[in-house]
């Protein structure tokens, strides 16, 4: 049987991390995501500045579609590269339909 002063003090516990995570308000959530549009200050020091994790900023974004606010990837590629893509897709078409026309002799084989 679980002594009574461990049942308060874990009920102690789970208040207070019930506190800790579902602290922030709508208009907080707002304030971040303005300062985040306007572009002075990154997630991480936001973060830092107000106690929050970069992590939670990007769910309100995703919570209140600001798809604008996520980080971007940009993928930069050589002429070189675009070529030598281009090539390999064609090879990879090339193969399907060596393998298509296969296929029924395959078949029959078996």
């Amino acid at each position: 049987m679980i002594r009574p002063e461990i049942r308060l003090h874990n009920f102690n516990n789970y208040v207070q991390n019930y506190k800790e995570i579902g602290r922030y308000n709508e208009s907080f959530k707002f304030k971040i995501l303005d300062e985040l549009t306007a572009g002075k200050l990154n997630k991480n020091y936001l973060g830092r500045l107000y106690g929050t994790n970069p992590t939670s900023i990007n769910e309100w974004i995703r919570k209140y579609e600001r798809k604008d606010l996520m980080n971007t990837r940009i993928k930069v590629e050589t002429k070189d590269e675009i070529t030598l893509i281009k090539e390999l897709q064609k090879e990879i078409e090339q193969l399907k339909k060596i393998l298509l026309k296969l296929m029924p002799i395959k078949k029959a084989m078996d």
